[in-house]
């Protein structure tokens, strides 16, 4: 079976289709770039947050850890101040330390929860960009589609072969 070939003054539908794939595919190769990129900025994203919580858990050991020290040293003063007044201001000062960590880990939990939103961020901006590269690159093809299509109806029946 062959296929007619239309008259001068029309496209050929065959060329208009060709051109209607070929948009569409590079359409979707330029969003499937887009989409390796976002996916690799939500795999370092939760790599972040996966060490966001171990450093958030250390905090919150060493935070503990601090008040037993506090509650010691105060225990200690009150039973002898006399006697305990030097474990008690060396254990104050351990607490300190202690919280200062706390407070360094929480810093670092804070920055890297930080960097993680920013990486989840622009993965999902270059996301939406594939897909409307995507969608663009569709809506052009139905288009032309379409034109193509109505051109080439040969009357009203457009499996009619040209005469």
């Amino acid at each position: 079976m062959t296929t007619p070939v239309p008259p001068p003054d029309e496209p050929d539908i065959y060329e208009a289709l060709i051109e209607v794939l070929i948009t569409a595919s590079t359409a979707h190769l330029e969003a499937s770039s887009h989409f390796e990129i976002g996916l690799k900025h939500i795999d370092q994203s939760l790599e972040l947050h996966r060490h966001s919580e171990e450093v958030m858990e250390q905090s919150l050991a060493v935070e503990q850890e601090a008040a037993r020290l506090m509650s010691e040293a105060v225990r200690l003063i009150r039973s002898d101040p006399q006697e305990n007044i030097t474990r008690a201001i060396a254990l104050m000062a351990d607490a300190g330390e202690v919280n200062r960590r706390a407070r360094a880990i929480s810093a670092g939990a804070y920055a890297i929860t930080r960097q993680a939103s920013d990486e989840m961020r622009q993965g999902l901006s270059i996301w939406g960009e594939g897909t409307a590269a995507l969608r663009i690159g569709l809506e052009r093809a139905a288009t032309l589609l379409q034109q193509a299509r109505r051109r080439q109806t040969n009357g009203d029946r457009p499996d009619a072969q040209a005469a």
